[in-house]
């Protein structure tokens, strides 16, 4: 049975990457939804970060909802001015091996299982 979760995070590179693993590890994880928060960039930037990484990895039925929009006892630093999105980076990147025309659409082979591109 899997365990139902809700992942909370700013998805930058890492959150990104907890996103993707939390939506292929249906087995053992019951994405209930994901809230984003401001971190490196304001909550409008992570929301939209989550939806694209949900987007790319063929999730979009994925629930994403916006979390607090500041830190509870310290103002909000951002760092925008290095932190790129990296959702619509990686859905950009021309090297990107796996992309939406790379996935399966068969029941049987899940897309992170595909041939990639070459």
């Amino acid at each position: 049975m899997a365990r139902p979760i809700i992942l909370d995070c700013d998805p930058g590179q890492d959150g990104a990457l907890a996103i993707l693993l939390a939506l292929v590890s249906a087995e053992e994880l019951e994405l209930l939804g994901i809230a984003t928060v401001a971190g490196n960039v304001p909550p409008e930037l992570t929301r939209a970060n989550a939806r694209k990484v949900c987007e790319l990895a063929g999730r979009d039925e994925a629930a994403v909802f916006v979390g607090y929009a500041r830190p509870i006892l310290q103002p909000l630093v951002t760092a925008e001015h290095v932190a790129a999105s990296p959702a619509s980076t990686a859905s950009n990147c021309r090297r990107c091996r796996f992309n939406r025309s790379t996935r399966s659409t068969s029941s049987s082979t899940p897309w992170w299982r595909a041939r990639p591109a070459r």
